[in-house]
């Protein structure tokens, strides 16, 4: 839901040079101590309204990067936790909220002192972020021994969807093996019959990249060329190179790298004067109010898959464009809508329970049954633990408010879940009606 209340003080997001490596990092080592950001175990600044609330207090811990290579990735998922908080008086379900901020700086090892830090110091219930996907799968059985129920907003590893292993994790994004056969058959809207691959050869895009191709060849597809380019990567010269070299063999490229490497192979593609159609999932270009205006025009026409955009139509997605607009002064991506849509999903567990003060258990077991009102529509867990979100089409141009962003062009596909065959995903393909679609 999107009350409109108070107005918060906006806040800066700055972007890292591999800011959107996000959860797609499924990999990450290193070693790091935990804390809240800007110091060792300190609460996040309030929201600017005071709670009247009178529930037991919940400690709440928002676990994500705010320094290294991921640090784009922390500030759309704090913000958006303490613009909820200010719309929704500080509290969950009548429950003050404290709120803690840890940095897990980017790395596995970082995310699980971060963890421990929430934890043992703080007594943190409910965690909310994880970004790194390696980084979640480590913290996973910690968190699940000390009963803290986990809301994931970015890391996006199939592993992670295993009740078994983590019955109070909770998968908000959308994951490869999901999107694999919408995406094929997005791909198919566009008439793409051959396609090139280009991708950083470690498992953050390869996860992504290696399902779409499979379920694009069940298809009847081809694929002219595949290039892997070490991670990290700064001259994607000679790959563009063989894909020119190739004669416009292929009806378009399947590009996917995050952060620094994509901009600079969207950099180099125009620079090129490379003219196939770029298509790739809409993590790439995550968080689209950072990244899209440090890509400085190279990724207008992209072609993406992805669960969200500010220009989905629907009154409650204008609503939920409009909040960030006045509160943040930017559009809303992803990140913000799956982080936003986690304290719905909270307050509905809450209420959902039939126990004032529920415990961890209860509530996981709410959250498999509660369904709530996302900017995007209702939504609600699978067995699985994740949302079926639907796929939609999407294009990067320029939205009637002049933003740069990610616009839906009409075709998606309902329900895309890991289960979903490319026949199922076809028989599932819909339309947008024609007013809410755009082809700039």
């Amino acid at each position: 839901m999107i009350p409109k209340k108070s107005a918060v003080r906006a806040a800066a997001m700055p972007f890292a040079l591999a800011t959107v490596l996000m959860a797609s990092a499924a990999c990450g080592s290193g070693s790091a101590s935990g804390g809240s950001e800007g110091g060792s175990g300190t609460p996040a600044p309030p929201s600017s309204g005071h709670s009247s609330a009178a529930g037991t207090a919940i400690n709440v811990g928002v676990l994500a990067p705010f320094s290294g290579v991921l640090a784009g990735s922390g500030p759309p998922i704090k913000e958006s936790v303490n613009l909820w908080l200010d719309e929704n008086n500080n509290s969950i379900a009548g429950h003050p909220v404290n709120l803690f901020v840890a940095d897990d700086k980017s790395t596995v090892d970082g995310e699980v002192s971060a963890a421990r830090s929430l934890v043992e110091q703080h007594h943190v219930s409910i965690v909310v972020g994880l970004v790194n996907s390696a980084g979640a799968l480590a913290v996973r059985d910690y968190l699940t021994k000390s009963k803290v129920l986990a809301m994931d907003v970015i890391a996006n590893t199939d592993a992670l969807l295993s009740p078994e292993k983590g019955p109070y994790l909770f998968v908000m994004p959308p994951t490869p093996k999901q999107t694999a056969s919408a995406a094929a058959v997005l791909a198919s809207t566009l008439n793409y019959k051959s396609i090139d691959v280009v991708a950083d050869n470690f498992a953050g895009a390869r996860s992504w990249v290696d399902p779409l191709v499979d379920r694009f060849k069940e298809q009847n597809g081809s694929v002219v060329s595949s290039q892997f380019p070490p991670f990290p990567t700064s001259d994607y010269g000679p790959y563009i190179s063989r894909i020119q070299s190739s004669g416009d063999k292929a009806d378009a490229v399947v590009a996917l790298m995050y952060g620094g490497d994509a901009l600079a192979f969207l950099k180099q593609y125009k620079s090129f004067g490379a003219d196939l159609p770029l298509y790739s999932v809409g993590a790439m270009l995550e968080p689209t109010s950072t990244f899209l205006p440090a890509a400085k025009g190279t990724a207008k026409g992209m072609y993406t898959y992805w669960n969200y955009s500010p220009a989905l139509p629907g009154g409650t997605n204008s609503k939920f464009t409009q909040l960030y607009q006045d509160r943040l002064q930017r559009v809303p991506g992803a990140f913000d809508m799956q982080a936003y849509t986690a304290l719905d999903f909270l307050t509905a567990a809450y209420k959902a329970a039939g126990d004032e003060n529920p415990t961890t258990e209860q509530l996981a077991k709410a959250l498999t049954t509660v369904k709530v009102d996302s900017a995007v529509g209702q939504v609600s867990f699978n067995a699985q633990h994740g949302i079926d979100w639907n796929m939609y089409l999407m294009k990067v141009g320029q939205g009637s408010d002049g933003v740069e962003q990610m616009l839906p062009q009409g075709p998606f596909v309902s329900g895309a879940n890991a289960q979903q065959s490319a026949a199922d995903a076809k028989s599932n393909l819909r339309q947008l009606p024609a007013t809410a679609s755009s082809s700039q």
